[in-house]
């Protein structure tokens, strides 16, 4: 082959460059083609085509190194063709070389600067880098060039929806719809937008219109269980995240649907869920937590004791651990080691506050009256409720104290 590649090139150079081109790009075998586009360029080097050629292979074999040498090869031949800038740009993003990647974008666009595509790329780079505004006019000048360029719309739906801007991204996704109601990921953006408004009505039907235009997906399904969860509605919920597991939902779905059980007071189904969601995740740190948790519930506190400890093995950073610990060292009775707990999770967040309602719990059964009602308005000062606090046990004998109703009118909302 090397020999017939050696008489080709002798007569007729210009023709037999662009037959050579096109022999090369109908040979099936990439590494050959490779071998042709070598030999060329060898012949050839003068000329950016054989360049261009190989670095589309190279692209599309994902050797991006190789592919930018060989697009920077061709720019230093013919500087004016944006092509090649192009798909250089392109090997740049896949290596997270964004600011090169920003660089070739910007000579595409002063070379075609009514070409929308480079202007929509650019702007995903900058969105990256979290450059919100510059990301945000690029879409825009990619819309002013073709008013149908969805996608750039959608993105600067995201990004308004990132920084609350609410009113723009729910602007954006309704223009979408309009030129085209079958662009389903607009309909699931605006179930998320309204979600974070607590418009669950129009959040759930965003989601189900996206559900019937796509036919199934978990994190639509997911969602909804979110939302029935917050309304109170946990038999929906349970339904909800029992479409999203039988349609791939991931160690959320299970946690969250435990979850649900739990507030039925299905307690085997939700044990159920926690023991398949560690079967399947068995590093799974807060998957042990909240099955220690509901363990506790049930007082089973020595399985509980076991799983909070696999649990703070998995991750001993989280004080949210060390906090059901020491609430698990309550019921057991030792005190003095669940004061420990608490306090070892306070320093790890002095502004969590269960571990000061956990030190308001203790103090209550050591009736230390100061300390109670110390830890306790901190706990509420940071979030705790008055409904929980009325709720507990520990606090019952003390639900007439004068301090004790004060916290409660105080805090109450």
């Amino acid at each position: 082959m090397k020999k017939l590649y050696q008489k080709l090139f002798k007569k007729n150079r210009v023709n037999q460059l662009n037959v050579f081109i096109e022999e090369a790009r109908n040979e099936p075998n990439k590494q050959e083609k490779i071998n042709m586009l070598s030999h060329l360029i060898d012949n050839y080097p003068s000329h950016y085509e054989g360049y261009f050629e190989r670095g589309l292979i190279y692209l599309d074999l994902e050797d991006n190194e190789a592919t930018i040498d060989d697009f920077t090869k061709a720019i230093s031949l013919f500087s004016d063709n944006e092509e090649l800038y192009f798909y250089r740009a392109l090997a740049f993003s896949n290596l997270n070389y964004t600011k090169q990647a920003i660089e070739d974008y910007t000579t595409i666009i002063h070379l075609s600067p009514h070409n929308p595509l480079p202007f929509f790329n650019r702007g995903t780079l900058y969105e990256s880098l979290e450059d919100y505004t510059s990301a945000l006019a690029d879409y825009n000048n990619a819309i002013e060039i073709d008013e149908t360029y969805l996608d750039a719309y959608y993105n600067m739906a995201s990004i308004y929806f990132q920084l609350g801007n609410t009113n723009k991204g729910i602007t954006c996704c309704e223009k979408i719809i309009e030129q085209d109601p079958a662009y389903v990921d607009a309909y699931f953006l605006l179930g998320r937008i309204h979600n974070s408004l607590t418009d669950y009505d129009k959040s759930l039907k965003y989601y189900y219109l996206y559900l019937d235009i796509l036919g199934s997906d978990w994190k639509a399904y997911h969602n909804i269980g979110n939302i029935y969860d917050e309304l109170h509605d946990y038999t929906k919920a349970i339904d909800a995240y029992t479409m999203a597991i039988d349609h791939g939902g991931n160690s959320s779905t299970y946690l969250n649907r435990s979850f649900a059980y739990v507030k039925v007071e299905n307690y085997n189904e939700a044990l159920q869920d926690l023991n398949f969601l560690l079967n399947r995740e068995p590093n799974h740190a807060w998957g042990y937590f909240h099955r220690a948790s509901l363990y506790h519930d049930l007082n089973q506190c020595d399985i509980a004791m076991k799983d909070i400890n696999k649990a703070i093995s998995l991750d001993p950073t989280e004080p949210e651990f060390y906090n059901l610990r020491g609430c698990i060292l309550l019921s057991l009775k030792n005190y003095e080691e669940a004061i420990k707990e608490a306090k070892y999770a306070l320093s790890l967040d002095p502004d969590l506050e269960t571990p000061y309602s956990t030190l308001a719990e203790i103090n209550a059964e050591l009736q230390e009256t100061d300390l109670l009602f110390k830890y306790l308005e901190k706990a509420l000062q940071l979030g705790h409720s008055t409904k929980t606090c009325l709720e507990t046990p520990y606090f019952k004998p003390y639900f007439e104290h004068d301090q004790f109703k004060s916290l409660m009118e105080t805090y109450t909302i």
